[in-house]
């Protein structure tokens, strides 16, 4: 794909996120089924609505340029998807998968601020001040989803996800790793 200038890039980038979000709202109810604490499903399920929200924000900035999205599998969420699924897919069980959840959940939230905080300080440069607007307000739900899903793990990742590891080798606590 060839990108002459800074509009292309910034459509280009859109698509993407785009395709991110409806590969998303495919995916996210499984994780919402294999999720055991209480308290995780309804996180997953307040980020699928969120990311309905997203989509329909992306639509009308596709409006406002009068393009389409052109909507072609977003490679990088797609292969942190596969992974998502692997897991689900696993014998992981209980706390391990929460756990293992939790953290690709996190990988998927970063790879959209990235996407997101960028996507916005293109269009702020291009002077798209309601497209900038939109995009500044996705990536803070983002950061939020990021930093909930963050908390929700320093709070409620049992020593029951972890593996026996014998005292000489040292074990973190809880504490010690929350304060990291």
């Amino acid at each position: 794909m060839t990108i002459n200038n800074l509009e292309e890039l910034y459509v280009a980038q859109l698509r993407q996120l785009y395709s991110a979000e409806r590969q998303l709202i495919r995916a996210l109810p499984r994780s919402v089924v294999a999720a055991t604490l209480p308290k995780l499903r309804a996180l997953i399920e307040n980020v699928l609505t969120q990311t309905q929200a997203h989509l329909e924000r992306l639509d009308e900035i596709f409006e406002q340029l009068a393009a389409d999205a052109h909507d072609k599998p977003s490679r990088p969420v797609a292969a942190l998807l596969a992974e998502l699924d692997e897991l689900i897919a696993g014998e992981n069980v209980g706390p391990v998968l929460d756990a293992a959840l939790m953290a690709a959940c996190q990988r998927i939230e970063h790879f959209e601020i990235a996407a997101y905080s960028m996507a916005r300080t293109y269009a702020s440069i291009l002077g798209y001040t309601e497209a900038a607007e939109l995009l500044e307000q996705t990536y803070r739900e983002e950061t939020e989803a990021d930093d909930r899903l963050r908390r929700l793990a320093e709070e409620e990742i049992s020593i029951e996800a972890e593996p026996a590891i014998p005292k000489k080798q040292g074990r973190a606590s809880s504490k010690a790793i929350s304060s990291l």
